[in-house]
């Protein structure tokens, strides 16, 4: 009647899944980090004129969280792994930051079946509390009725009758009468006093007996996660008592509901800042397909200049949403991009400058008579225009 249910298993152990998923966690965390120096090992290697092997890999050769759960087999041997294009490293973060999502999204539904579970648990205590508490007030409301004290009065009064009985043999019938008019009511209302208090008294034995074999063998399940450290199941059985239980699971289910409100706001952070991120990666290869397509046509540096100023205040925006939530990952990933486009307009800029300053070179020597003058000559500006061309090509190919 008052059992635990039978859906909680005692002593039952269950596989630690979220430690698993902290270890995928940390190992997601370690890619990133691998992503981040391939990002800007790309990134430093396209400024530097260098073009990056993208295809050489496209992120998928950094282990992820899901080729860990395929395999845990790790070979002896293994082999080396191929170098991370700037693009496969761009991928790989977007792909990264997802599955931290999703790992997060599992953690939080882990946590809520605990959670769920020590609701039962002090569902159970409270309803042991109030049955205990009311067994406790019939069993003094019957002691201190009326008929309790009747009886105790009743009882005086037989001794002070069968005193009197000796003395008074002439009243001695009516006595006996009375005596035993008094001896049948006082039998009758211990009786029934006897009657009500060895049924509480049954009731409140039998809950004794369910509280110690819950306290000797408490449902505890195998957390998923840690939460909070108590002393009441290093106790031994018969030092525990109902009220540190109650502490126990409330202390637990409290440290369980805040793990799980971070777990939360976690996963809200990584979802918003994956669509911010696929945005910035859009924008930086929106400005690379354009780039390439305008190379074919040999565009003006001034041309080159507003489009990258326009894709650097597209950056420069998502980079201080990126500072205002504090995503430190998205800050560094973002940062890095906007580094070498203002970089490469810093690059831009000055080959203009060197150009124009070229070009009042070559003025002053049209009108000098001692000066030769050859075709090449007057194309170098359009010359340093096509290296520039060239140095962005190798930047995004």
């Amino acid at each position: 009647m008052y059992g635990a249910p039978s859906h909680v298993a005692q002593g039952r152990e269950i596989p630690d899944t979220m430690l698993a998923m902290e270890r995928r966690e940390k190992h997601l965390q370690h890619d990133l980090q691998s992503l981040l120096d391939a990002q800007a090992e790309g990134l430093m290697a396209g400024l530097g004129g260098e073009v990056p092997d993208d295809l050489a890999s496209n992120g998928s050769s950094t282990p992820t969280a899901q080729s860990i759960r395929s395999s845990r087999v790790v070979p002896v041997r293994q082999p080396v792994q191929k170098k991370i294009g700037l693009r496969g490293a761009r991928r790989g973060i977007w792909r990264a930051i997802r599955e931290l999502a999703e790992i997060k999204a599992e953690e939080a539904a882990m946590l809520q079946e605990d959670m769920d579970h020590n609701h039962m648990v002090l569902s159970q205590i409270e309803g042991w509390e109030k049955k205990r508490e009311g067994l406790d007030k019939q069993i003094e409301d019957i002691r201190d009725n009326e008929d309790a004290f009747r009886a105790q009065s009743l009882k005086h009064e037989v001794g002070s009758l069968q005193n009197e009985i000796d003395e008074m043999e002439l009243r001695l019938s009516e006595m006996r009468t009375c005596h035993r008019l008094i001896t049948a009511e006082l039998s009758a209302i211990e009786n029934s006093v006897q009657s009500k208090l060895s049924s509480y008294t049954a009731s409140l034995s039998l809950l004794d007996s369910q509280e110690q074999s819950f306290l000797a063998r408490p449902p505890v399940q195998s957390s998923k996660s840690p939460t909070t450290s108590s002393s009441f199941l290093s106790l031994p059985p018969k030092r525990r008592t109902l009220y540190m239980a109650k502490d126990h699971w409330t202390a637990e289910n409290a440290a369980l509901q805040k793990r799980r409100e971070k777990t939360e706001i976690e996963l809200e952070a990584l979802q918003e800042g994956a669509v911010l991120w696929k945005d910035v990666v859009h924008e930086v290869t929106d400005f690379e397909k354009r780039l390439q397509e305008s190379m074919r046509t040999a565009p003006s540096p001034e041309e080159l200049l507003s489009q990258m100023g326009q894709t650097i205040t597209q950056l420069e925006s998502k980079l201080k949403l990126a500072e205002t939530r504090n995503w430190k990952l998205l800050v560094c990933c973002i940062g890095a991009e906007l580094e070498v486009f203002r970089q490469g307009r810093e690059i831009l800029e000055s080959t203009l400058s060197s150009g124009r300053d070229a070009g009042g070179t070559q003025e002053q020597a049209e009108s000098s008579p001692d000066s030769p003058e050859s075709p090449e000559d007057s194309r170098s500006g359009g010359s340093d225009i096509h290296e520039l061309d060239a140095a962005f090509d190798n930047e995004y190919p």
